[in-house]
């Protein structure tokens, strides 16, 4: 990956992230104050095709009723 994004001539978070918003993954949302915010979409499928795999896996109870709407990162926008 790392390689790729040298190539490329791009930061390899960016090439993440790119691959991640076109597989509809994730998606950036700006807040009102100007943070960018990660959405997490699929969360939810995911942690249940793992819990189905795994047998919950260890998985606390609740994780899925989170939604699939975790904002797990943000970046001060430029």
């Amino acid at each position: 990956m790392a390689e790729a994004a040298r190539l490329l001539g791009i930061h390899r978070n960016t090439l993440v992230r790119s691959w991640f918003k076109e597989k509809r993954l994730i998606k950036l949302v700006q807040s009102p104050t100007g943070h960018w915010f990660v959405e997490v979409r699929e969360m939810e499928r995911v942690l249940r095709s793992r819990q189905v795999q795994v047998g919950n896996g260890g998985l606390p109870p609740g994780l899925l009723a989170q939604g699939s709407s975790s904002k797990v990162a943000s970046r001060q926008s430029k």
